[in-house]
């Protein structure tokens, strides 16, 4: 079987967009590995936050847990 000019122009068409969107999908699974990363850190400062005024003033720490 043949394959014309405008069906292979097609395929290959086909398969950069697909290359394209798979890297397209590892940027956005990169960026999110990332900020999930940075959200880990933030909860784990507030938390020692937390500690460390509950620890030197513990009447303070409800009123920031009603924030």
């Amino acid at each position: 079987m043949a394959v014309d000019g405008y069906t292979l122009g097609v395929a290959r068409q086909a398969q950069q967009e697909a290359a394209e969107w798979k890297a397209y999908a590892r940027g956005l699974e990169r960026k999110l590995a990332t900020y999930a990363d940075n959200y880990d850190g933030m909860e784990a400062l507030k938390n020692a936050a937390m500690k460390e005024l509950s620890r030197i003033d513990p009447g303070r720490l409800a009123a920031f847990v009603c924030l």
